[in-house]
């Protein structure tokens, strides 16, 4: 007999949805700059248009639980400089200084944004914020949600000008995702992504980090490092040889002779 028609397909079987276009991350990479016993910046990229202010929330990780600064808030002053390519493109970045994070203790670091017009100017800068104070703040990342940082009695908060402490979604705009700056007493603890982001931080070059990874470069084998090491994973100039090795000594806690 004669052969019936193929059956036929419902539009949701056939149908293909296109790929969407990669969203553009309106805050984009973090990093830590200038690292050394007792300084330390966090800078973040931003793709962000209008008015906005922005904060690092600093968790301490790791060592026994204490009363004493489990959080801090820092401002992040807002500039623009030229991009890392070199192509005449302004980008808007995020610096804030960590300087008065306590060199002995890592701290988990992200960035917050709001709208500027929504944080008042009396925010405390590097103002400590005990843990048990600000127990509903949600760290900057993938899961962030609304954060609160309360400012009574000696601790520091993000105080809207609608008189709360927690953010809405109109006020809290975008979060980053999160970096660890380790401790700075003693650089033979540092894992090896410890090390490479430390040293990354004192601009010698990209590939410097990616080397130590690459080798497996640890605290412990970094302390041992010489010039002869650091040219082997990539730095050659003698200026950054100088650096380096003065970072080096400030972290062990020495002195280079001038």
């Amino acid at each position: 007999g004669a052969r019936g028609a193929p059956p036929e397909q419902t539009g949701t079987e056939e149908e293909q949805t296109a790929p969407a276009p990669a969203a553009v991350e309106p805050v984009g990479s973090i990093s830590l700059k200038n690292v050394r016993r007792a300084t330390a910046e966090v800078k973040v990229a931003f793709q962000l248009s209008g008015g906005f202010t922005a904060g690092a929330v600093c968790r301490r990780v790791g060592g026994v639980k204490s009363e004493e600064l489990e959080e801090f808030y820092v401002p992040l002053t807002i500039g623009c400089e030229e991009s890392a390519v070199h192509t005449g493109e302004m980008v808007t970045t995020g610096i804030g200084d960590l300087s008065s994070l306590p060199a002995a203790f890592s701290f988990e670091i992200g960035v917050q944004v709001f709208q500027s017009t929504s944080v008042k100017s009396e925010q405390v800068k590097g103002e400590r914020v005990k843990e048990e104070r600000v127990r509903q703040l949600a760290l900057p990342g993938p899961a962030a949600g609304s954060s609160k940082i309360e400012r009574n009695g000696g601790t520091t908060s993000v105080k809207l000008e609608n008189g709360s402490s927690t953010p809405t979604a109109a006020n809290q705009l975008h979060s980053s995702r999160t970096i660890v700056l380790p401790q700075r007493i003693n650089m033979e603890v540092w894992s090896v992504d410890e090390a490479a982001v430390v040293v990354e931080s004192w601009n010698v070059g990209s590939e410097v980090g990616r080397s130590l990874r690459e080798y497996e470069v640890d605290g412990a084998t970094l302390a041992q490092f010489v010039d002869e090491d650091f040219k082997m994973m990539g730095i050659t100039a003698p200026f950054l040889l100088r650096r380096v090795a003065q970072n080096m000594a400030d972290i062990k806690g020495r002195t280079i002779p001038s």
